[in-house]
This record gives structure tokens, C-alpha cells and sequence, in this order.
């Protein structure tokens, strides 16, 4: 029995209901403005996408299969790499925006290490995607390795995310935001440590899924659909 299974996708679907949660006081904190509707769509997409990941999870560590024409594998398989471009464009004109001197007086090491975490968040959560469905959609002989890989890759994503929480919740002086209100605060707070614990877990129950013998469903890769 894979005791932390449950508790990885209880918070991993809380982690889907956190960014919902954000997406509405991101939108609702303050004027409604071109940039917010775009941010709140972003962060919806990325909860969309997060709640076919713990689908996906879920099958795979219980020993299901997932056939390649699942509908779930494969929205996930489509949509991973387009959150990937919308986090890396808002991420390249904010690091356009620190070349083209928009922050002047603000510390470059902090700025630096900004733009350094949070562009490491990004790739780390396209590498978990994108290893999660070679995980569900690779054959037998690779399940080990592949499964390796998404737990390297989730433990780094916990590293960096924790990162990137204390970057959000600590201001960097001179850089031209608006202060962000402290209920605003508190639920940024639990949205990632949500997070980082939901893929903490997650890569635990990976881990006990694959250190024993291959489950019998996994290798049929006829359910679970």
C-alpha cells in the first residue's frame, strides 16, 4: 500500500483549488486592467493544467496504465508546453524590462536572483510535466528511469518554489510594484507552501509506487482510462 498517495492528491488538488483561489484575488485586488485579466488567465491555465497532471498521477501511482489515446494524457501532452511559452514570455519582459533599466534603483543581486529563481521555476515545472507523461506513456522497461527523473525533477521544483515564495513575499526596494496587501500576502503564503508540499508528497508516493515489484495494471497500458 502507497501510504502517500492520498495525501499527495488531496494537496495536490488543493494546490488546483489555490490557484483559483489566487486567480480571483489577483483579479479582483485593485482596477481590473489589461495586465490582470492576462495574469488571472495565466494562473487559471496553470491550475487547468495542474488538475490533469494530479489525473494523470494519480492512474500512475496506483499501477495503472495510461493509453496514449487518453484523453487526459494527451490535454496534458498539448497544453504543458504552451503554459510553459506563457511563463516564459511574462518572464523575458520582466528581464527585458530590468536590461532596459524600468528598475534602476532597486539592488541588482536582488534583481538577479529574481530573474535567476524564477526563470529556474518555470523550467523546473515544464520538466515535471513533460516527465510525468513520459512516466504514464513510456514503456515498461523505462518506468524506473523515467520515474527517477520525475522525482529528481519534483525535488528541485520543492527547492525552487520555496525560493520563489520567500522572492514573493520579500520586496525588492526600487523595484516599481505595487505593495501587495496582506491578505493578499497570507494567501500567496499558502498557495505555495501548498504547493511545495503537494509535490513533496507527490514525489514520495512516485518513489514507494516504483521501489517494488511493477504493478500488474501498469504494464497491461490498457487502464485507467
Amino acid at each position: 500500500m502507497n501510504r502517500f498517495r492520498q495525501p499527495a492528491l488531496i494537496f495536490l488538488w488543493l494546490d488546483v483549488a489555490a490557484s483559483f483561489v489566487v486567480a480571483a484575488f489577483t483579479l479582483l485586488d485593485g482596477p481590473i486592467t489589461t495586465y490582470s485579466v492576462i495574469t488571472t488567465i495565466g494562473i487559471i491555465f496553470g491550475g487547468v493544467v495542474l488538475a490533469w497532471w494530479a489525473t494523470i498521477f494519480g492512474r500512475v501511482s496506483r499501477g495503472l496504465g495510461v493509453p496514449a489515446t487518453d484523453g487526459t494524457l494527451r490535454s496534458l501532452a498539448l497544453s504543458y508546453p504552451w503554459l510553459t511559452a506563457y511563463n516564459l514570455s511574462r518572464w523575458g519582459m520582466f528581464l527585458l524590462g530590468v536590461l532596459a533599466g524600468a528598475a534602476p534603483e532597486a539592488n541588482p543581486v536582488a534583481l538577479t536572483a529574481l530573474i535567476t529563481i524564477w526563470g529556474a521555476a518555470v523550467l523546473t515545472s515544464n520538466a515535471v510535466n513533460s516527465h510525468l507523461v513520459r512516466l504514464a506513456s513510456g514503456p515498461d522497461e523505462a518506468v524506473q528511469t523515467n520515474a527517477a527523473r520525475l522525482c529528481d525533477w519534483l525535488n528541485l521544483y520543492a527547492a525552487v518554489g520555496a525560493g520563489l515564495a520567500v522572492m514573493n513575499l520579500v520586496p525588492i526596494k526600487g523595484l516599481d510594484v505595487t505593495p501587495t496587501p496582506p491578505l493578499m500576502q497570507v494567501v500567496y503564503t499558502a498557495a505555495s507552501v501548498i504547493d511545495i508540499l503537494a509535490m513533496l508528497l507527490s514525489l514520495l508516493a512516485i518513489r514507494q509506487a516504483v521501489s517494488g515489484p511493477l504493478p500488474s495494471g501498469k504494464s497491461s497500458g490498457s487502464q485507467g482510462s
